[in-house]
């Protein structure tokens, strides 16, 4: 399987057509990653979307001590009700979780301004192929909502919620 990342897909064609390939890595200023997962036939499997949400700044203290200025990213060891800075990671260490902190060191470099963005999926899209043919569609909303497609000869054939 081939992970890459968009920046949009175009059109509603079944299944999404991705475009604007980019490297995770360049997403960091996005408000919504695409999230495209290919076979060995580079047919597109799944495709999520997540948005990200940024909620205001805080200080906080660090363990050690940095680079003032330094940025900064750390997994989120909290709750959902009270999120908790953890671990440093690398931005590209982000990509799967559903929550983490960024932000930068202060002047002392051991204060961090930093904001928590949390980034739910808020759209998945599954995709199953005979061969080359398109023959199910599985869509999962945030709300829960599962709607399942079956295709035969390319056209729908079933659908279910």
């Amino acid at each position: 399987m081939r992970i890459q990342y968009y920046r949009t897909w175009i059109g509603y064609a079944i299944p999404v057509q991705p475009d604007q390939p980019v490297d995770y890595g360049a997403t960091e200023n996005d408000l919504v990653v695409y999230r495209g997962t290919h076979n060995e036939r580079d047919q597109l499997v799944q495709f999520t979307k997540r948005r990200r949400n940024r909620e205001p700044a805080q200080d906080w203290k660090m363990p050690a001590a940095g680079k003032p200025g330094e940025r900064l990213f750390l997994r989120d060891e909290g709750t959902a009700i009270e999120p908790r800075p953890g671990k440093r990671l690398s931005y590209e260490d982000t990509a799967e979780m559903d929550s983490y902190f960024e932000g930068s060191l202060g002047d002392d470099g051991t204060t961090a301004h930093l904001t928590l963005v949390r980034q739910p999926i808020i759209m998945s899209d599954e995709y199953i192929y005979d061969r080359d043919e398109l023959i199910g569609r599985t869509v999962r909303n945030p709300d829960g909502k599962i709607t399942r497609m079956a295709f035969a000869d390319g056209k729908l054939a079933v659908l279910g919620v």
